[in-house]
């Protein structure tokens, strides 16, 4: 199934897990990193439905872990 988007935008969701892949597995988030390299070799590919939604599972992951870092420490805090 396609989506109305073209491969401009594929090529910019590859270039943009192209940058987080080496943040993400720095800190260990096993399962954003398969989901970024795997969108990373989307590079120039039709934007598909497959695409569609592991950049929302991408996206989602990446919010928890902002949710946790931002609240790291506070549990330990007076």
């Amino acid at each position: 199934m396609q989506c109305s988007l073209d491969n401009k935008q594929v090529d910019g969701i590859a270039a943009m897990a192209h940058k987080l892949l080496p943040l993400f597995t720095l800190i260990g988030a096993v399962e954003i990193v398969p989901k970024l390299s795997w969108l990373e070799g989307r590079r120039s590919e039709e934007f598909t439905q497959e695409i569609h939604i592991t950049t929302k599972e991408v996206l989602n992951l990446i919010q928890k872990v902002i949710h946790l870092a931002q609240n790291y420490g506070k549990r330990d805090s007076c």
